[in-house]
C-alpha cells in the first residue's frame, strides 16, 4: 500500500469515527439541551436540579449525566448528587437530533433521563424524607 493509499484509509477511518464519537463541543450543546429541556419539564416539579456533566463511554455504548437533585430542607437546602447511565448510546444521534432552531433531545433518551430522574427523585425520598 502506497503513502497516498495510507492517508486514504486514514481519512476514512477518522470520518467513520466521527459519526461515533462524541467531541467536547457536542458534549457541551447536549448539557445546554438538557438544562433548556429541565426548564420545561423535571425543573417544574418538587427538586431544582444542576446538571454537572454529560460523557459518553464508545466501549460500554452509553452516556453519563452526572446531576444534582436540590430542595428545601428546613433552614437551608439539600444537595443529592447521583448519575444517570444512559444505555444504547451507540452514536451521535442518539443523544440529540436538530431542528430547525437548534437541537433536542431525542426521544429515547430523554424517556431514558426521565425514567432516570423519577428514580433518583423516590431515592431522594427514601433517603431524606
Amino acid at each position: 500500500m502506497n503513502m497516498v493509499s495510507k492517508i486514504l484509509v486514514l481519512l476514512v477511518s477518522l470520518k467513520c469515527l466521527s459519526v461515533y464519537s462524541y467531541g467536547h463541543d457536542e458534549l457541551v450543546t447536549a448539557l445546554r439541551v438538557i438544562n433548556n429541556t429541565c426548564a420545561d419539564t423535571w425543573c417544574e416539579g418538587e427538586f431544582d436540579f444542576e446538571f454537572h456533566s454529560i460523557s459518553t463511554n464508545d466501549d460500554q455504548k452509553n452516556a453519563v449525566v452526572e446531576l444534582s437533585l436540590i430542595t428545601k430542607w428546613k433552614d437551608g437546602q439539600l444537595t443529592y448528587k447521583t448519575h444517570c447511565d444512559i444505555d444504547n448510546i451507540e452514536k451521535k444521534t442518539d443523544i440529540l437530533s436538530s431542528t430547525t432552531y437548534g437541537y433536542k433531545l431525542k426521544e429515547e433518551f430523554f424517556n431514558a433521563l426521565n425514567l432516570c430522574i423519577s428514580i433518583k427523585e423516590n431515592q431522594f425520598h427514601q433517603l431524606f424524607r
